[in-house]
């Protein structure tokens, strides 16, 4: 398939979450978000139907940055299924069907192996949140570092040998809304 259409965008994350955006990725350059909610509510979650429909083409890629509020926490708070934890999630409503059901994303952390994480969890329980050349090194960790990225098909089985490596890459333009100002 060379081509589908995103009609409509769940976005996802729990009571932190403070704004969602999908992000749009094609050929080295960021296109407009597919959906981007600054005042993103936990409590008012819904499907959003698009004003238009978005062209995906083979080779686009997505990222779905999450920011969250957790002033007032004295220790990270990790991702998980509780509404205590946290995740980031984008759910596109899209056609044609395709036997794809699900892709996620785990940031590495320089972390590897069968304990990498554990290993994950004590560094971010242990690490000086109060030092900003910390807080900077999970940032670009979890926005341009490598991770494992893995993929579901009907069903949400998982394609043998589907698990993979990603290196995630930074888009040579950035999106730049157009000025709309007369």
């Amino acid at each position: 398939m060379s081509e589908f259409k995103i009609f409509g965008v769940l976005q996802h994350s729990h009571l932190a979450g403070v704004r969602i955006t999908t992000r749009h990725f094609r050929g080295g350059n960021e296109l407009s978000p597919i959906i981007d909610d600054p005042n993103y509510d936990f409590n008012f979650q819904e499907l959003r139907k698009l004003p238009n429909e978005i062209a995906v083409h083979a080779g686009d890629s997505f990222r779905i940055d999450c920011h969250y509020n957790t002033v007032g926490k004295s220790k990270p708070v990790m991702g998980g299924l509780a509404t205590t934890n946290e995740m980031c999630l984008s759910f596109a409503y899209y056609y044609p069907k395709t036997p794809l059901a699900n892709c996620l994303w785990n940031p590495t952390y320089g972390m590897s192996g069968a304990d990498g994480d554990a290993k994950t969890w004590q560094m971010i329980q242990n690490a000086d949140w109060s030092n900003k050349t910390v807080v900077d090194w999970f940032y670009q960790q979890q926005s341009t570092g490598p991770g494992y990225a893995w993929c579901g098909g009907d069903s949400l089985k998982i394609p043998e040998n589907f698990d993979y490596t990603f290196t995630g890459t930074l888009p040579h333009h950035d999106y730049v809304e157009p000025d709309t100002c007369p």
